[in-house]
């Protein structure tokens, strides 16, 4: 007798013990953590003889770096020429701010110009420019700007 109630709890607790009090235990599903993302992301559009390109630096999925290039073909160099002079006017007012670098450079009948903002450099002045122009994007995660430009008619890529 003693051999078959020692069989029978052993059983019954064995029982217990995989199957519990009849209460269902909460299955949690484990969430996968928004991972920052680091990288970046570089998009073009090319508008008849304007060519157009961003190139973002994202760290933690946040923008950290946007440098900003136009290259503009004229037809003539004296049309090229002025427009550079005009340019970098334009510019300079920009390279006295923190966290704002400039760079007009002119070839043949070709003008680039491109500004950089290091976000985390930017003054009070440079945020200001750096928020009326990428208002829209300045807080959104690296798959979002892409997105958005690529819904813009850019071609995107990670680099």
């Amino acid at each position: 007798m003693n051999k078959k109630l020692i069989v029978g709890l052993m059983i019954a607790s064995s029982l217990f013990i995989t199957v519990g009090c009849g209460k269902k235990e909460e299955v949690k599903q484990e969430e996968t953590p928004n991972v920052p993302k680091d990288g970046t992301l570089f998009c073009k559009i090319n508008d008849n003889k304007d060519n157009n390109s961003f190139e973002f630096t994202f760290k933690e999925n946040k923008i950290a770096e946007v440098t900003y290039v136009v290259k503009n073909e004229y037809e003539t160099d004296k049309k090229a020429k002025s427009q550079a002079e005009t340019s970098k006017k334009d510019a300079s007012k920009y390279q006295k701010m923190n966290g704002i670098d400039t760079n007009i450079e002119l070839e043949d009948k070709t003008v680039t110009s491109s500004i950089r903002f290091v976000v985390s450099e930017l003054d009070r002045d440079a945020r200001e420019v750096y928020d009326s122009v990428f208002r829209e994007i300045s807080d959104l995660s690296y798959d979002k700007v892409k997105e958005n430009l690529v819904s813009s008619k850019y071609e995107c890529e990670d680099k």
